[in-house]
């Protein structure tokens, strides 16, 4: 269906290219193709039918655009006209609705004004019950009739007053009951007072004689304390006494036992003196042994009979001077 209208349109049309035109190069180019970059033949073939394809695209458009000029200008007028002709009747619908707002307005006023006239009426009942100690849901108050809303504060009312005098009468006792208790406890507690008194006074006369005895005994105990101090000073001064004693005779036995040491040292060290003197002869000897000439490639053997040289020569002096320090090394 939708293809029939198409081609109806097509036809009622008058376009440069016709639809069986195309089919034609349907036909034609779509089989085309190019299988080599290189093949500039099938190139040019394919470019050409594309200028073609183009070309007619844009005969097509530019005709569109042409036929559709006509149809554009009628209805900017169109628009112009009711654009027009709409700006003369809104000031006029306007006013009418204004009109007409006024009093729809006036009346949904007058309607909310009803309705908070009631409201106001049934919660001055919930508010005259709520005083008397009665709570009733504000929809309970709204149905009752005048009849029996007054029928039920008056209830209400009387029932309130006989609970309040009830309560009146409860606190009258609880208040006289309190003030008797109240008396009953500072007696007793007057009582307490006196027995604690006594029993502050009984407390002061034993901490007094506790404080006298506790100095008595604090005296005698300053008393020992200065006669075990003065026989331990006297026993610490007699310790002294001979620990001087002894560290002075230790001393002394010290002394002379490392002068002694020393002198046995001395004369070891003089017994082995010629030895050190042999050794370092023996030292200058090798150190002045006279090296023979080499040739180019001998003088690496050389350095190193230079080398062992040096060492036998110092580790000769370093004998001699261990024999002549007294050390153990050799």
């Amino acid at each position: 269906m939708a293809t029939d209208v198409i081609n109806e349109r097509v036809t009622s049309v008058s376009y440069p290219i016709h639809e069986a035109k195309i089919a034609e190069w349907a036909d034609q180019y779509l089989p085309l193709t190019i299988d080599d970059i290189n093949d500039s033949k099938a190139l040019a073939v394919v470019h050409d039918a594309r200028m073609t394809v183009k070309n007619a695209r844009v005969e097509i458009e530019k005709r569109r655009k042409a036929l559709k000029e006509d149809s554009l200008r009628y209805g900017r007028e169109v628009d112009s006209v009711a654009k027009y002709l709409t700006g003369k009747l809104e000031p006029i619908e306007a006013h009418l609705a204004e009109q007409e707002n006024k009093v729809t307005q006036e009346k949904e006023r007058i309607r909310q004004a009803k309705l908070e006239e009631a409201r106001a009426k049934v919660q001055a009942r919930v508010d005259a019950l709520h005083k008397v100690g009665c709570i009733v849901p504000f929809a309970e108050c709204e149905a009752m009739t005048e009849e029996a809303f007054t029928a039920r504060l008056a209830s209400e009312t009387a029932s309130h007053e006989a609970v309040k005098a009830a309560e009146a009468e409860r606190l009258r006792v609880q208040a006289a009951e309190t003030e008797r208790l109240r008396l009953e406890a500072e007696a007793m507690a007057a009582e307490r007072a006196a027995l604690e008194k006594i029993k502050k006074e009984q407390e002061a006369e034993a901490a007094r004689l506790a404080a006298e005895r506790k100095a008595i005994d604090d005296a005698e105990a300053a008393k020992r304390r200065a006669e075990e101090m003065e026989k331990a000073k006297a026993e610490a001064a007699e310790k002294a006494r001979i620990e001087t004693e002894q560290r002075i005779e230790r001393e002394k036995a010290e002394a002379q036992a490392k002068a002694a040491a020393e002198e046995a040292e001395a004369a070891r060290l003089a017994a082995l003196r010629p030895d050190c003197d042999k050794l370092n002869a023996l030292a200058d000897a090798i150190a002045a042994v006279e090296r023979p000439s080499v040739s180019k490639d001998a003088r690496k053997a050389m350095a190193a009979c230079d080398k062992a040289i040096a060492t036998a020569v110092a580790a000769i002096r370093k004998a001699a001077k261990s024999l002549a320090t007294g050390g153990d090394d050799v």
